[in-house]
């Protein structure tokens, strides 16, 4: 129980931990990302004024010089002076004509800013800034200046920059963040263990001292209870003249020690699991002979609540699997009087038996179908725990909620799996598979 709330606790306090350090490293993943393109943008706009003062001097260079110099710095260059057209070469996976259109639609404006040139201080350039998207998601610059008036004519000049991909910026800026996180993993794993265990020693403890008091109670009490159920047994329910004497009496205490016993082997059960004390002893089982038998011995009990008690094993005989036969029997008996106790009368109640084929191996199968009222969806999840019973008005004192949490330690301690379904029509079916060879 204790390492079950261990590792819950582990695990939750993990997830939250590193929850918590993923959306900080996220979010220093994004300001990176940000930062990087506020630099691309800075760039892009300074290639774009360096190149429009070039163009503005007296004795400006050649276009052919501009064009170079923007290949070098892997961009790409447009202008215009009203009345000729002049453009760079194609240099981007996305073609030219496609990212101008973006950019002269204005879809994709960023920002706009009145320049002043170095080199004529009676102009005026209108900067204008776009976001470009290409083909395949990649990310440009636009940086469009406008300079209109001017006694030598209207320019425009258009210069795109191509942003780094985001994988490629995370390599660079954000490649020890992998790393890191995995540190802090590890860190938050050691801190997690070591506090957690810390914080459920006193709980460890109390749970130690209440198993060990349950599993010292029950020893105490099976002696004196066998001793009063002998006595009940030796006492004679009528006198020598035939007349009842102590009869009801006597059937009382036979009744009640019998209550008693069970509650006080289930909890011995129950204790020894805690202790981890719970041996099976598995041995080739003829689960034909296990299945017949535990039928036969329910028919009584079906008989008097007027239950149909019917076995089915299919047409091939059931093989031999690899268990301990008696606890498997205990199982049966348990999910069996489970389902007579919940099925009305005239109602059948069919223990079936079948084996499923695998590639991990072959699997007994074995099933206890009733119809009955079936199990509330607000109650599927208790089904397994202890001193759980469907009903709680019920005064049926034959049940303490601790067969089917017996039933589900048996078949884990088996490596089989105890469920249970809707039964098709009403009721309930409880089902149990097992490993037919060795485990």
């Amino acid at each position: 129980m204790t390492v079950k709330l261990r590792r819950t606790l582990t695990r939750l306090f993990l997830f939250f931990t590193m929850l918590a350090f993923t959306v900080l490293f996220l979010i220093f993943a994004g300001n990176a990302v940000k930062k990087w393109r506020e630099t691309e943008l800075s760039l892009a706009i300074r290639l774009a004024d360096g190149f429009s003062e070039e163009l503005l001097q007296e004795e400006s260079p050649a276009w052919e010089d501009l064009c170079s110099q923007a290949l070098e710095s892997r961009t790409w260059l447009f202008l215009s002076d009203g009345q000729n057209e002049q453009a760079g070469p194609e240099c981007f996976p996305t073609p030219l004509a496609v990212l101008k259109e973006q950019l002269l639609s204005g879809s994709k404006v960023t920002g706009t800013e009145a320049v002043t040139p170095a080199h004529r201080a009676g102009d005026v350039f209108n900067r204008t800034t776009h976001r470009l998207t290409g083909n395949h998601s990649e990310i440009y610059y636009g940086i469009e200046l406008r300079l209109d008036g001017s006694g030598s004519g209207d320019y425009v000049l258009i210069l795109i920059y191509p942003c780094a991909a985001l994988l490629d910026i995370l390599r660079e800026e954000c490649r020890l963040y992998p790393l890191l996180w995995l540190l802090a993993f590890a860190v938050m794993y050691g801190m997690s263990r070591f506090l957690i265990q810390r914080t459920l020693l006193p709980v460890e403890a109390a749970m130690k001292s209440q198993k060990e008091f349950i599993a010292a109670a029950s020893h105490e009490l099976k002696t004196p209870l066998a001793v009063i159920q002998a006595n009940a047994e030796a006492m004679k329910p009528a006198d020598e003249n035939g007349e009842e004497t102590c009869g009801r009496e006597r059937a009382v205490i036979l009744e009640e020690c019998g209550h008693m016993t069970t509650l006080i082997g289930s909890l011995l059960t129950l204790a020894a699991t805690d202790a981890g004390s719970f041996r099976i002893e598995q041995k080739e089982t003829d689960m034909d002979t296990l299945l017949i038998e535990t039928w036969e011995a329910f028919l009584p009990a079906c008989r008097k609540k007027e239950i149909n008690l019917h076995l089915d094993t299919g047409e091939d005989c059931c093989p031999k699997v690899f268990c301990d036969g008696e606890r498997i029997g205990q199982v049966l008996r348990i999910l069996l009087d489970n389902a007579l106790d919940h099925s009305p009368a005239g109602s059948p109640v069919t223990l079936k038996a079948s084996v499923l084929k695998s590639r991990k191996g072959d699997m007994f199968a074995c099933s206890v179908i009733d119809h009955g009222p079936g199990i509330p969806a607000g109650q599927r999840e208790r089904v397994f725990e202890r001193f759980f019973c469907g009903d709680a008005s019920r005064t049926d004192r034959n049940h303490f909620g601790l067969g089917l949490s017996i039933a589900k330690e048996i078949i884990e301690k088996h490596h089989g799996i105890l469920t249970f379904f809707d039964t098709p029509g009403g009721g309930c079916t409880f089902e149990f598979r097992l490993p037919v060879s060795r485990t």
